[in-house]
């Protein structure tokens, strides 16, 4: 059982700057009591990020694309799509 289908305690956006450049680029992510997950740019064309706080709270290893968090990579990148759609954050359309 994973806890992504809990609720989202948040949903978060973010624009990054690297030396001074706008990458052009945002961040959604959402977080439940155990996971963190974000999406870079469109459909997370410039990456995606899956955290599990509950053994790295310090966010240094990526699990997204580890074969045993795939269920729940599909199960965070739903709720994150639904919990947009319910904030009317983006257009969904060109985000996903």
């Amino acid at each position: 059982t994973t806890t992504a289908r809990r609720p989202a305690k948040d949903v978060d956006h973010r624009r990054y700057q690297l030396d001074g450049v706008n990458l052009n680029f945002m961040s959604y992510g959402i977080r439940t009591e155990q996971y963190r997950y974000n999406e870079w740019g469109p459909n997370g064309k410039h990456g995606v990020e899956l955290f599990d706080h509950r053994v790295d709270p310090d966010e240094l290893v990526n699990l997204a694309h580890d074969k045993d968090h795939a269920g729940t990579v599909q199960e965070l990148q739903a709720l994150l799509k639904a919990r947009l759609h319910e904030l009317g954050e983006v257009d969904l359309s060109e985000w996903r």
